[in-house]
């Protein structure tokens, strides 16, 4: 798994709380893809140990899927079979009208969105200085819009969206 997936791993670890984890399954999926099988149980042997383990020993489940229908109709019957149960999320938003940032969840999150913000800038300063250096300062050329203008209009709103959600995060 990659840092990112990581992370990721962690917030979901949050936003469930540890009350909710007997009723996560985590799943392994590509099996049909693999040509050697023993590549595949090694990869689920490692995402058990090591990845999954915090999780595992709270009670969430791992499961494999193989594609076919019994498959994920004995994965979906499995889990509603489960309890109801209340998120930490949802206890903490709703019920303690706690702000996202200050939540165990907000606070994983909130760095990882910033940080992908800052990433952002520097992208689409990268690109103007770019643009400015190659002649091409204004959002088109010759009334076309280029590949490199295209990235930083769009990096632009990606950024913009960003800020939006921080901004409804942090109130």
């Amino acid at each position: 798994m990659t840092g990112s997936s990581v992370r990721y791993l962690e917030i979901f670890k949050a936003l469930c709380g540890a009350e909710a984890l007997p009723n996560v399954f985590l799943i392994t999926t590509h099996w049909d893809d693999l040509k050697d099988e023993t590549i595949g149980y090694k990869r689920d042997t490692q995402l058990r140990d090591h990845f999954w383990r915090p999780m595992v020993d709270l009670g969430s489940s791992v499961r494999e899927f193989r594609g076919s229908p019994d498959d994920a109709l004995g994965i979906v019957m499995d889990l509603v079979s489960k309890p109801c149960v209340e998120l930490d999320i949802q206890r903490r938003l709703i019920q303690e009208q706690t702000p996202f940032a200050l939540t165990p969840a907000g606070q994983l999150a909130m760095p990882a969105i910033a940080s992908d913000l800052t990433e952002m800038e520097r992208q689409i300063s990268l690109l103007e200085a770019l643009h400015t250096a190659s002649g091409t300062t204004t959002p088109t050329t010759n009334g076309l819009i280029t590949p490199a203008t295209s990235s930083t209009i769009e990096l632009r709103r990606e950024a913009e969206r960003k800020r939006n959600v921080l901004r409804r995060l942090l109130s």
